[in-house]
């Protein structure tokens, strides 16, 4: 749609023409009234379809949640008038101020991580970059960002917003990676990061994660942190699933997608999807006994890995990580189907 070029201004001229060419004032005859004076112009536009309404509309809304510029602006008079002034036709038309924080940001939303998603599946590798940053005051919302980059190009992945009681080095480490992890982390060749080298003060230490693919990103943990990550092998984990007394003692978490779950799970497995971690990680205390024996799983023991180590660090004492997934627990279990 293009408005501006659609748009068109007709003028008809009124009397004192030695043409006659412009109409009277309604006679329908060809000669002026002969007063001599003009009428304004007379503005005509086309007719604009609900289509082109709603895509100006939408990317009025984009522009608005682009620039970071209240919604309130919507009804604003200044605004209103320059809106109308540039295009009078969406008198009536324009969006409210309800639509604009409701329906209106889910379409753009959902239109943007689209767009997001297809240029993740053009990449083989990208490069991520993750920052925190807070008020001057370092109060009220704490936010930290993680972008990708390719090829020149970055996009927005993910954020999390926290509040001043959250401002902590090992908190905001743990958000980063958990971010990280759950936007396809095979794909990841690096990760730069701003938290790392300003956070290892005050008991902390920068350590280093490998993906599936052997690449290493930063991370920020405690440094007294008496409990650490253990390793569970396949075979281990077929002997214990094989004696259901033993399970019975055994918190089991699976941390991939429910689409992945739906294709091959094992038994007394619960589902915790990463990609929602920031529904469930506040209460994960709650949820599962920080005392037990917990064991976690997913595809190829990434994702896993990293949800383990935040296990840790919320004050679990007993957490093994599968090694491989369930991709190398079904080379032993060929009743599991491989995906």
């Amino acid at each position: 749609m293009q408005l501006g070029r659609q748009a068109t201004l007709t003028g008809l001229l009124k009397g004192g023409s030695s043409s006659g060419a412009g109409s009277s004032a309604g006679n329908g005859s060809g000669s002026g009234s002969g007063d001599g004076g003009g009428v304004p112009f007379v503005k005509k536009w086309p007719k604009f379809t609900k289509e082109d309404f709603e895509e100006a509309n939408t990317l009025l809304a984009t522009a608005i949640y682009c620039c970071n510029l209240p919604m309130t602006i919507i009804e604003h008079p200044d605004f209103l008038k320059f809106i109308y002034g540039v295009a009078p036709w969406m008198q009536g038309k324009l969006i409210g101020r309800k639509a604009l924080a409701t329906t209106m940001l889910d379409k753009v939303y959902g239109m943007t991580r689209k767009e997001v998603q297809q240029f993740l599946d053009k990449q083989e590798f990208v490069a991520t970059s993750t920052d925190a940053w807070s008020s001057e005051h370092n109060a009220g919302a704490h936010v930290l960002n993680v972008n990708a980059m390719a090829n020149g190009t970055s996009v927005f992945l993910d954020m999390v917003f926290t509040g001043a009681d959250s401002h902590t080095g090992n908190y905001i480490a743990t958000q980063a990676q958990l971010m990280l992890y759950k936007n396809d982390p095979d794909k990841i060749g690096a990760n730069a990061t701003a938290v790392a080298a300003t956070l290892t003060g005050g008991g902390l230490t920068v350590n280093r994660a490998t993906t599936g693919r052997g690449h290493h990103l930063v991370m920020v943990l405690e440094e007294k942190q008496e409990a650490e990550v253990q390793h569970m092998s396949v075979n281990e984990l077929q002997e214990l699933l094989a004696n259901p007394l033993l399970c019975e003692e055994v918190q089991f978490v699976d941390v991939r997608e429910q689409h992945e779950f739906s294709i091959a799970r094992l038994p007394h497995f619960k589902l915790l999807p990463l990609s929602t971690s920031s529904e469930w990680a506040p209460t994960i205390q709650q949820t599962l006994d920080p005392a037990a024996e917990t064991v976690v799983l997913c595809h190829h023991g990434v994702r896993s890995m990293n949800a383990a180590m935040f296990l840790v660090s919320q004050g679990f004492t007993n957490v093994k990580n599968v090694t491989g997934g369930i991709a190398a627990y079904s080379m032993v279990d060929r009743s599991v189907p491989e995906y």
